[in-house]
């Protein structure tokens, strides 16, 4: 049943997205009515997300921020839609990286990468801005509950070139690539809550004491691997640009916590730029340092 139900959803889907991307942004408006007037989507998760990052924000600007995000969520749902029957190759017209020397330099050494991102732009649309650099692209992603929709995720997200891994097969994922002569990036986008048991790390992001993943830079340091940061900016209907952004090129040397800060830095540079375009509507601060014991973080 469960192979029936992803296969099903997958190939109703895949007809869905059939049309030019031009046409499916109709569909993209009506989402967008619907998200934002008649069914009000995280409304209230978005208001004080937007209120606690922006202390002095007036009420008329709270609303219109409210909308661009809705709209900017509406148009990422039809171009990941769309993006099933493109190729990264494909993909690459759409989402131009600025600075592709910068990723070819790194590939030159024969070492394999980790690129940070957040939920900017349109995340789904990451591995464009690596793959065709000459890097098999590993995604991490966090397995969701429900099995049919982790399963269509995946096959949505799988490309060549393009490997989805679960979050807790990333350490082995890398490990069986040591020695490969083909170069690994791998992709995380590592600005999503923590369960709590995984919270180690707090830092001030968006003018509130933030949990964090770790683990970018744990296997980072562990197997010296240079670490970029992927800025991601909206540039047009369905255009988006990204400029790769050096955080450690000797991760080793690095003091511990360094790596997810200066992560952070440029995240927030990067939401600040385009502020409508990241994910306000994830409960991203539903954690507090108060409410955990002291010896589980640092800061």
């Amino acid at each position: 049943m469960r192979k029936f139900l992803t296969g099903f959803l997958y190939i109703t889907m895949w007809i869905l997205s059939l049309p030019p991307l031009k046409i499916l942004y109709f569909g993209a408006w009506i989402a967008y009515v619907f998200l934002h007037y008649i069914i009000a989507y995280r409304k209230e998760i978005i208001t004080q997300n937007l209120r606690a990052s922006f202390p002095g924000i007036t009420e008329k600007e709270l609303g219109e921020l409210s909308k661009k995000y809705h709209r900017h969520l509406s148009r990422v749902l039809v171009e990941s839609l769309k993006a099933m029957h493109w190729s990264v190759d494909h993909m690459k017209s759409r989402i131009v990286l600025s600075n592709p020397e910068h990723l070819e330099k790194i590939l030159k050494s024969g070492k394999n990468i980790i690129v940070l991102a957040g939920h900017t732009g349109n995340w789904e649309w990451l591995p464009a801005l690596i793959a065709p650099y000459g890097y098999d692209v590993l995604g991490v992603y966090k397995p969701q509950t429900n099995k049919v929709f982790n399963d269509l995720t995946f096959k949505m997200r799988k490309k060549e070139g393009v490997l989805p891994i679960a979050m807790r097969e990333t350490a082995r994922a890398i490990r069986s690539v040591e020695g490969n002569t083909n170069p690994k990036a791998l992709l995380l986008i590592a600005d999503q809550i923590p369960a709590k048991p995984d919270i180690h790390f707090w830092a001030k992001f968006m003018n509130q004491e933030t949990a964090w993943f770790t683990g970018g830079e744990k296997i980072a340091q562990k197997y010296d691997l240079p670490v970029v940061f992927m800025k991601v900016l909206r540039t047009g209907s369905g255009r988006y640009e990204g400029t790769a952004i050096t955080i450690s090129t000797s991760p080793k040397r690095e003091k511990e916590g360094d790596i997810t800060r200066m992560y952070i830095e440029e995240l927030e540079k990067n939401i600040k730029n385009q502020t409508e375009n990241w994910l306000w509507s994830h409960r991203r601060w539903k954690h507090r340092p108060e409410d955990l014991s002291l010896q589980t973080w640092q800061k």
